[in-house]
């Protein structure tokens, strides 16, 4: 009888110490590398090319002269004026008229991150692999007398990969092929693009606002996107100014933005929780003259980890809509 007891308790204690293996392999593990290294984005600086007075001009060209921001700097060409100037017909360097200096700095210089990690063995294993970026970009378009529209494109596209083969140095490693990765390899996490025209250069002999007319105190008094030269502030003493025919900008932006981002919800209790996204668009330049706004979601993915599942009984799905 205690030879079998003995044997009994023998295998309860097999038992438990193979289940606090399977709950200890059941309780998932965590990995994560990254870098601190930080973008930072600041408003450009107007650099003004003409003035009413020294005060608008800009530090490299601090004198204003004849209603022109002049520096006392000689030139041949741009290169050699300061940053935020250009070299003018007199020879000497002037404001250069434009929005000057850097916008967007910092940041890291690699271009791919790499970590490890350990899954067990069982039915249902999945990685949830979520890359979490902040990014920037930055884009210009000028025009000129020969230039009468521009556009620039850039983005940043995040891939993943898992068991790839790779190439090149760590930080600045390209990856192929792997096993496959759901939704989708590569998601677009910022794209803009940037598109401006113009008809005013190739119009400027016709571009000739028409005579003011209409009484005004302020802007609201006149007709939508005409404006009130109003010199004396007086009630009713200015006159509205309708804009030249055939003269205009026009500046298109589209973007496309994806950020991962993770939450945090401490659970209550057992229980059944329901755990949804929702999105909507914001913002108010609908409400502006000349205002057109768009938004596009996609792809789009909700992914619930419990780090402790000890049942395989929740469903993965995607679907391509």
């Amino acid at each position: 009888m205690r030879k079998l007891a003995s044997i009994c308790m023998l295998s309860t204690l097999v038992f438990m110490l193979a289940a606090a293996g399977a709950f200890a392999d059941s309780s998932g593990n965590f990995t994560a590398t990254g870098t601190s290294a930080s973008c930072v984005a600041v408003p450009a600086t107007f650099s003004a090319s003409t003035c009413t007075n020294s005060g608008q001009c800009p530090a490299g060209a601090p004198t204003c002269t004849a209603g022109v921001c002049t520096s006392a700097t000689a030139c041949t060409t741009s290169s050699d004026c300061p940053s935020d100037t250009v070299c003018g017909l007199s020879g000497v360097c002037v404001g250069a008229g434009a929005f000057t200096g850097a916008t967007l700095t910092g940041g890291t210089s690699l271009t791919s991150l790499t970590t490890d990690i350990r899954t067990p063995n069982g039915y249902g294993t999945t990685l949830l692999i979520r890359p979490s970026l902040d990014t920037g970009l930055f884009t210009k378009t000028s025009l000129t007398t020969t230039v009468a529209d521009a556009t620039a494109d850039v983005g940043i596209q995040v891939c993943v990969f898992v068991d790839p083969v790779v190439s090149g140095s760590p930080g600045h490693q390209t990856f192929t092929g792997g096993l496959p990765v759901f939704p989708s390899q590569c998601v677009v996490y910022d794209q803009r693009i940037q598109q401006v025209s113009n008809t005013l250069f190739g119009n400027l002999a016709t571009c000739i606002a028409p005579a003011p007319a209409g009484a005004c105190t302020t802007d609201s008094d006149c007709p939508v996107g005409n404006t009130c030269t109003n010199p004396t502030d007086g009630v009713g003493a200015g006159l509205c100014q309708a804009p030249a025919p055939g003269c205009n900008f026009q500046v298109l932006l589209t973007t496309l933005s994806t950020h991962g981002f993770d939450f945090v919800v401490p659970m209550p209790g057992n229980g059944t929780h329901n755990v949804a996204v929702m999105w909507s668009e914001i913002g108010t330049t609908k409400s502006t003259a000349g205002g057109t706004t768009a938004s596009c979601v996609g792809p789009a993915e909700i992914t619930v980890q419990q780090v402790k599942n000890f049942h395989n009984d929740s469903r993965i799905s995607f679907t391509n809509n």
